[in-house]
C-alpha cells in the first residue's frame, strides 16, 4: 500500500484536514519525493492525527570529539590550517540572550567556538580558550535567511554576515580540547529558533573575500 499525506496550515490552531494554498518561494516551500513501500498490511510509520494530539520535541544534534577532530584538524597553535563554516538560518525568535546555532565546546573547561544571535538581532563569531578573546560584532540580521560565514585561525579570524566586507580580529588564541559539537541548540535557554538551510564546513582558513562572496546574495 501506498500512503501519502501532507497537511499544512497558516493558523495558529488548524483543525482536521485544514489544506490551505501555499505559495512557495526559492526558500520556502514543500517538496516531496520519492515514497515508501512496506510489505506489511500496514504502514508502521503513519501517525494518525484525527481525534489525537501529535506533538514532536525539537531536535538536538551533537556528536563526539573523536568526530570533531577530524572536522578540525590542527586547529590550536601557530601555523595550523584553521577553518571555516557557513550557517544559513532563518531566525524565528529568541529563546534567551545569547542563542547559538553551532557551538564547538569543552563542557568541563568552557572552552569554545562558534556563533550566536543576541536578543537584539547582532550575531556574533566567539573563540574562548578560556575567556572570551575573540567576539565578532558581524553585524544584525535581516528578515528571511541570513548567511553567515566565518574562518578561525590562531591570531587570524574574521567573519561575514550577508555579504558584507569582513570583520576581522587578529589577536585569537583558538581552544584546543573541544569535545562536543551543538548544532541549533546549546541549552534550553540557549537555543535559536531557526529554520537551518545549510550548514557547511571547511578545513582550512579560507580568505576574507571568499567569506564576502559565499555570503551573498
Amino acid at each position: 500500500k501506498y500512503y501519502l499525506n501532507v497537511g499544512m496550515s497558516d493558523t495558529a490552531t488548524p483543525s482536521n484536514k485544514d489544506y490551505p494554498t501555499f505559495t512557495g518561494n526559492k526558500y520556502k516551500g514543500i517538496l516531496v519525493w520519492g515514497k515508501q513501500v512496506e510489505a506489511g498490511s500496514f504502514p508502521t510509520s503513519y501517525i494518525p492525527t484525527s481525534g489525537s494530539t501529535v506533538t514532536r520535541s525539537a531536535d538536538n544534534a551533537s556528536f563526539s570529539s573523536s568526530a570533531l577532530d577530524t572536522w578540525f584538524p590542527q586547529l590550536a597553535g601557530v601555523g595550523n590550517n584553521g577553518g571555516s563554516f557557513y550557517f544559513e538560518w532563518d531566525s524565528l525568535g529568541i529563546v534567551g540572550s545569547n542563542d547559538w546555532s553551532c557551538l564547538w565546546r569543552n563542557p568541563n573547561t568552557s572552552a569554545r567556538i562558534g556563533m550566536y544571535e543576541q536578543s537584539n538581532g547582532i550575531v556574533y563569531v566567539e573563540a574562548a580558550p578560556s575567556a572570551t578573546e575573540a567576539a565578532i560584532n558581524t553585524g544584525t540580521v535581516v528578515s528571511g535567511y541570513n548567511r553567515l560565514a566565518a574562518s578561525l585561525q590562531h591570531n587570524n579570524c574574521a567573519a561575514s554576515l550577508n555579504g558584507s566586507t569582513a570583520v576581522t580580529d587578529t589577536s585569537v588564541r583558538i581552544p584546543d580540547g573541544l569535545t562536543t559539537f551543538y548544532f541549533g541548540w546549546y541549552t534550553s535557554g540557549n537555543s535559536l529558533q531557526s529554520h537551518i538551510k545549510k550548514f557547511a564546513f571547511y578545513p582550512q582558513r579560507l580568505s576574507n573575500a571568499t567569506l564576502q562572496a559565499i555570503t551573498e546574495e
